[in-house]
């Protein structure tokens, strides 16, 4: 299915719903409640944002859509935290293709290119100034499931990391983590061996690490790692050398 446009979507998705808010439709039997009322939301807002979100392919398109969305709410760290991946998988050289956008009655599904992976999005709110505060996805509040991080969370023999995002995705509970990590001398970071200490005391390994592992002095990289089934409120911990192992980097820092 292609990406549909902006003006596409909203358009359907007024036909469907016969009105302009998103707010006040009736939920679905054994769905979570709507996260509270706020200014009932423009489909033409919600419908631009969404289509920001499936531009996984152009992480600076996606970043336009955070003008849309109040600083720190729920829809700017999802959008944020998706962007990060993004921007992480293009400058590895591995950019993620597009998703795809269909609307429903009372908001819009997103699928993945290549996957049977797919995801509603319903009871968007926002501001009195219509900026989009939250939404659910597959009836979930995803602002449960995500901490942002604030400044360097860990430094070790002159390597800084900085925890940008963190999310455990609804849909396959994998827990996807964004950080940036800036190094005073050369060194190679063991992204592949990282590991996460879940708040159980359960540690287990990454499944895939994406990033540039070898820096050079004054460099820095953008990095995602996955972490299958691993809820958010552990610690992650990555280590590397620097050149012939004269240092050893230990990072540690907390996902919450």
């Amino acid at each position: 299915m292609s990406r549909t446009t902006t003006a596409a979507v909203a358009t359907a998705l007024l036909f469907l719903t016969g009105c302009g808010p998103l707010q006040g439709m009736a939920p679905a039997p054994g769905a979570a409640p709507a996260p509270a009322p706020g200014q009932a939301v423009d489909p033409e807002e919600a419908a631009e944002y969404m289509t920001a979100l499936v531009r996984f392919g152009d992480p600076e398109s996606m970043r336009e859509g955070l003008t849309l969305t109040e600083e720190d709410s729920t829809a700017h760290t999802y959008l944020r935290h998706h962007t990060q991946m993004a921007a992480a998988h293009a400058e590895a050289g591995d950019p993620l293709a597009n998703g795809s956008l269909e609307p429903l009655d009372d908001g819009f599904r997103m699928c993945l290119t290549g996957s049977e992976g797919c995801a509603d999005f319903t009871d968007f709110t926002a501001e009195d100034d219509g900026l989009l505060t939250g939404f659910h996805v597959e009836g979930q509040d995803p602002g449960e499931r995500m901490v942002t991080g604030h400044g360097v969370a860990a430094s070790s023999a002159g390597v800084d990391a900085v925890l940008l995002t963190a999310y455990q995705s609804i849909i396959h509970d994998t827990l996807v983590v964004t950080a940036e990590f800036t190094t005073v001398d050369d060194v190679d970071l063991d992204l592949p061996g990282a590991g996460y200490t879940t708040p159980e005391g359960v540690r287990t390994r990454v499944e895939d690490a994406v990033g540039e592992y070898s820096l050079t002095a004054g460099t820095a990289t953008q990095a995602v790692l996955y972490f299958p089934d691993a809820p958010i409120g552990g610690k992650l911990t990555i280590g590397g050398c620097l050149p012939e192992c004269s240092s050893q980097v230990h990072l540690e820092f907390p996902i919450d």
